[in-house]
């Protein structure tokens, strides 16, 4: 009977790891599927955000990462990441990353009602997913607007948009990146059914692909989805992205002289 136990503790640790590991990526695919939005998209915005190696080969976004000052940390668990933001913003400082898609807390301190919400992954990637389609409304393109949810610099947000349409040209050539996931979740910290069901198990591409930036989508997102006051106010991250992301082998060497949009 312990052994019975044991046993199944052990599946449920191990499946409750599984959905944390995979949280961002599935939250990614339901709301780019709810909303309308150019496939993998999302997904390749929270790679280039919160994106880290897990179990040293596969590569992620991890929900319960934060940057601060240009510093990644990844926590290993929701409860830390909350506590360390919590005594963080008691003293003051408001200039911080949080979650999937890495919103930045001083740029847009209404986006969450509290701290446990800004880490829970389908709360983070819908916010992300609604300011990502408000910006495809003012500026007319899905390459302008990834570019603007980094930053409204020119020269930085060429560079993370092509750094994100690069990250989606290697997501479109790994199939082990396709999660079927649902519209229907009641509770949106339960990710555990739909990646153990589809027995997720993703790994870092070795194949070349090519690095050229692929061409514009031109799907129309469901704008009578978002609300009409949606906010706009310009997010501006730090470059930590630019100097972690180089350090992924897949990565490396494809910078190139951005085009005129």
């Amino acid at each position: 009977m312990n052994l019975i136990i044991k046993f199944s503790l052990f599946i449920f640790i191990a499946t409750n790891a599984l959905a944390k590991n995979y949280s961002c990526v599935v939250a990614a695919k339901k709301y780019e599927k709810k909303y309308n939005l150019p496939e993998n998209l999302l997904l390749s915005i929270a790679l280039t955000e919160s994106g880290r190696k897990v179990n040293k080969q596969d590569f992620l976004p991890w929900p319960w990462t934060i940057n601060v000052r240009g510093k990644g940390m990844f926590f290993k668990t929701k409860t830390e990441v909350v506590e360390y933001v919590k005594n963080y913003v008691k003293t003051g400082k408001k200039n911080i990353d949080l979650g999937c898609m890495q919103v930045n807390y001083m740029y847009h301190p209404k986006a969450f009602t509290n701290f446990d919400n800004a880490f829970n992954p389908d709360i983070n990637v819908e916010w992300a997913s609604k300011k990502l389609i408000s910006l495809y409304k003012k500026f007319g393109s899905w390459k302008k607007a990834v570019g603007y949810y980094h930053s409204y610099r020119n020269t930085r947000r060429r560079k993370y948009s092509a750094k994100v349409y690069n990250t989606l040209l290697f997501v479109k050539n790994n199939k082990n990146y396709d999660i079927v996931s649902s519209n229907n979740d009641q509770n949106p910290d339960n990710y555990q059914d739909i990646a153990f069901k589809n027995n997720v198990k993703i790994k870092t591409q070795t194949n070349k692909v090519n690095r050229k930036p692929i061409n514009q989508f031109n799907t129309e997102p469901n704008i009578n989805i978002i609300a009409k006051n949606s906010n706009t106010i310009p997010l501006t991250h730090s470059e930590y992205i630019l100097a972690r992301m180089e350090k992924v082998n897949f990565f490396r060497n494809y910078f190139y002289k951005s085009k005129k949009d």
